[in-house]
């Protein structure tokens, strides 16, 4: 996570927004679950595009990806001056 984003890292005493949970009106979303992205998401890539609202998603996202994968599984790569970030998750072949 970039220091621009590591609130806690610089400081940031209120920290009960981490406990906030979003949950729409009569919905039922399920809890999400990183590896069933991966999943769906084999031999395919996925792509933020934007503004820092974009980078914002995308490193949520990230944080939860990452968090579920071993250090061996899991690459990232900044290229361009930094404005260009790849996160590279390598899931292995699963057989039931």
């Amino acid at each position: 996570m970039s220091d621009q984003l590591a609130c806690e890292k610089f400081g940031r005493k209120d920290l009960n927004y981490q406990n906030w949970r979003w949950k729409p009106n009569q919905c039922d979303l399920p809890r999400f679950n990183a590896t069933t992205l991966l999943e769906r998401l084999r031999n395919k890539r996925l792509v933020f595009v934007g503004d820092s609202l974009n980078r914002g998603q995308w490193v949520s996202m990230v944080c939860l990806v990452e968090s579920s994968l071993p250090p061996t599984l899991k690459s990232m790569q900044t290229i361009a001056n930094g404005s260009l970030n790849i996160f590279k998750a390598k899931v292995r072949k699963c057989t039931d």
